[in-house]
């Protein structure tokens, strides 16, 4: 309707999301299988970083958008940010 305030509701998002290559679903499966304790795996982001560069020969900050398809497999993932003086990021694992 035109000449009139709309709603959060009648706005539809757009689609957001990024390609993830495969081969770096891969390396964070590795690296998620060797850090996981039987309860949760704490993965360090910078450690995550250069595994990846490892893996696949390159890496780009977009594919730290992987949270969500590791929680639709069952996964509760949580991102502990580093502080301003504190550069340890790092992602938690657990089983939901």
């Amino acid at each position: 309707m035109k000449g009139v305030p709309i709603s959060p509701d009648d706005i539809q998002p757009p689609e957001i999301g990024v390609f993830i290559p495969p081969n770096v679903f891969d390396a964070i499966n590795e690296l998620l299988t060797k850090k996981y304790s039987g309860d949760r795996a704490k993965i360090y982001q910078n450690t995550l970083i250069s595994f990846i560069r490892e893996k696949v020969g390159k890496f780009e900050w977009a594919w730290l958008s992987f949270e969500e398809p590791y929680r639709q497999a069952g996964w509760k993932v949580i991102f502990h940010d580093s502080t301003h003086c504190d550069t340890n990021a790092f992602y938690v694992f657990k089983k939901k």
